[in-house]
């Protein structure tokens, strides 16, 4: 059996290894009791937190700005139907990223997804922009994989 300390940094190792099986993510809100689910590309910081692109007018921002808390699974749709499902599962609370931040959460966002045409750091300062970023800050952190069993680890 493996020290605890190492126990977490493979986990840890194996979450990085699932965020970097995919491009996207699916982000869970919710206003008065209805549930919402959004697929939203998506990349990740050292401790976990995602960070996406999105447009203030789409529901799941709607539901954002009066709830602020989200959940959100990745996992990869290329595993085999037969194969034990690996994941991650994960709550939050989700931000617009600060204007002195954007430099940063652009370098995290397209080091990982190719960049669209004028997607610029002034665009994403830009008052005007409908698409922002967003950053979930990761409070709990979960990994599942069943070969475990049907137990998810805590990472976080």
């Amino acid at each position: 059996m493996l020290p605890k300390s190492n126990q977490k940094q493979n986990l840890k190792e194996l979450v990085k290894r699932c965020m970097d099986s995919t491009f996207y993510c699916t982000l869970a809100t919710h206003e008065n009791g209805n549930p919402w689910v959004a697929p939203v590309a998506f990349s990740y910081d050292k401790s976990f937190n995602i960070y996406f692109v999105s447009s203030q007018a789409s529901r799941h921002m709607k539901d954002i700005s009066r709830n602020n808390k989200v959940a959100v699974a990745v996992y990869t749709t290329i595993q085999k139907a037969t194969a034990p499902k690996i994941g991650i599962q994960l709550e939050g609370k989700v931000e617009p990223v600060k204007s002195q931040e954007i430099p940063k959460a652009y370098k995290i966002y397209f080091g990982r997804l190719a960049a669209w045409e004028g997607a610029t750091i002034p665009y994403f300062k830009s008052k005007d922009a409908e698409w922002k970023f967003y950053k979930v800050s990761t409070t709990k952190l979960f990994y599942f994989n069943q070969r475990f069993g049907e137990e998810r680890r805590r990472v976080k």
